[in-house]
């Protein structure tokens, strides 16, 4: 296995780079320095007076193309609530820096108790717990069903684990706490 490396601040980083995408679904994978994302990015539904317009001028390019009204049943067009669109990332040092380096501009109070539900916070949580085990990050899953990790331990093994969100939480205010204690959040 190569060298320890911290997972805990990098994938903080990513994750707040996904919470501006507002990606919920998501894999990471390590490759050498590097992190590969894949997820969906779901875009908010088109403006309802926008779609009524394109119907409607949907419905005179068609008449005008087939020069009869007659015949045609018009029947409503599915407006999808949101368009979901698949992205793949890669986030290099230097992405991962930048991304840091923003973030702690806009942090408004940085003393203040972050939100251990956003996705910042589970990735940095879950950066911090491979730390624990000193292990090397493989690849991060979550999804609507679960969050799992794969590591691989000093000896080699590799291990898949899926995290029930307490525990996800409790190492979270355990690392909260350690934090406090240090004097920095």
């Amino acid at each position: 296995m190569a060298e320890m490396v911290s997972y805990a601040q990098p994938l903080r980083a990513i994750g707040q780079a996904l919470e501006r995408l507002k990606m919920q679904h998501f894999e990471v994978e390590t490759d050498g320095e590097n992190f590969l994302v894949r997820g969906n990015v779901t875009a908010p539904e088109v403006n309802p007076a926008a779609k009524s317009l394109e119907r409607s001028m949907l419905g005179r390019v068609l008449s005008l193309l087939t020069k009869q009204r007659q015949g045609i049943t018009w029947l409503p067009m599915a407006n999808p609530a949101a368009t979901i669109t698949k992205l793949d990332l890669c986030y290099t040092r230097q992405d991962i820096d930048r991304l840091e380096r923003e973030a702690q501009g806009k942090r408004v109070e940085p003393e203040g108790a972050a939100d251990a539900a956003s996705v910042s916070q589970l990735l940095r949580t879950v950066g911090a717990y491979v730390n624990h085990k000193g292990a090397r990050l493989i690849k991060i899953t979550r999804n609507t069903a679960a969050l799992s990790i794969t590591y691989e331990m000093a000896s080699g093994q590799k291990i898949e684990e899926v995290i029930e969100p307490s525990v996800v939480y409790d190492f979270w205010v355990r690392m909260y706490l350690k934090r406090a204690v240090r004097g920095g959040h």
